[in-house]
């Protein structure tokens, strides 16, 4: 997906605040499994809007490196291209960033399916 460039970060989901989610048993025993996590651990994790990036790494299998690659704006020819999974920086710090969290919407459902 290409970027507009309106002074954006592409990917940085604005104003977000951690809220609890539901999801689905099947998924959490499913990851659990596939994870070797401890389904209650598992479901701890998947409790709300967002994720940590260790949180994601364990619950996707993947490494951390490969999951701030995911959450990086990219270019192709010579535009911004949209990161594959989004990101937010909901407590921030006294710089007014703060951690990096990946947002639980349907780009990181994604890769928590697989």
């Amino acid at each position: 997906m290409e970027a507009e460039s309106n002074g954006k970060v592409p990917g940085l989901i604005e104003e977000t605040e951690c809220k609890f989610s539901k999801t689905d048993p099947q998924i959490i025993e499913k990851i659990a499994t596939e994870r070797g996590i401890d389904p209650e651990k598992t479901k701890k994790m998947m409790r709300y809007n967002m994720f940590t990036m260790q949180q994601f790494a364990d619950l996707t299998g993947m490494a951390l490196h490969s999951i701030h690659g995911l959450a990086r704006p990219g270019f192709a020819g010579g535009k911004v291209v949209e990161p594959k999974i989004n990101f937010c920086y909901p407590f921030p710090d006294q710089t007014g960033i703060g951690p990096k969290f990946i947002v639980r919407d349907e780009k990181s459902e994604v890769y928590l399916k697989r």
